[in-house]
């Protein structure tokens, strides 16, 4: 489901049509990938003792609009002068509603103090996977 959160940015930056499955406000937390794999491999090293006997950590994370995904797609896009594939909104109800009913923040505190890396901005993970992808 959380698919069409990556194809706002994935299929456009290749030129590629992006069938959008929810409404632009429709709210979801994101991370990019590099700060994922390294939220992750952070915590498999990550001194046992500390993390007690709770292994639950939240690795940080921003909440976003698609909207502001759409918005930051656009900015970076024109920055590196990429033409972008279209963005055709068809939302679809049962998406929606399971996107809709997921948790809209998690307490990341655990993982910053275990200095785990968080994202400066949606900028900066476009940019991110431009450079790793394409």
């Amino acid at each position: 489901m959380s698919g069409f959160a990556s194809g706002v940015f994935r299929e456009p930056l290749q030129g590629l049509e992006h069938v959008l499955p929810v409404s632009e406000d429709t709210t979801m937390m994101v991370i990019g990938a590099r700060n994922a794999v390294s939220g992750l491999i952070g915590l498999m090293d990550a001194d046992g003792g500390i993390l007690s006997d709770d292994r639950i950590v939240a690795l940080p994370n921003n909440v976003y609009s698609v909207t502001q995904m759409i918005e930051a797609l656009k900015r970076v896009a024109a920055a590196k002068d990429i033409t972008l594939g279209p963005i055709t909104p068809r939302p679809d109800p049962a998406v929606e509603a399971i996107v809709r009913s997921w948790p809209q923040a998690m307490e990341d505190t655990r993982a910053s103090a275990l200095g785990l890396p968080g994202d400066e901005s949606l900028d900066a993970i476009i940019e991110e996977f431009i450079e790793d992808w394409l």
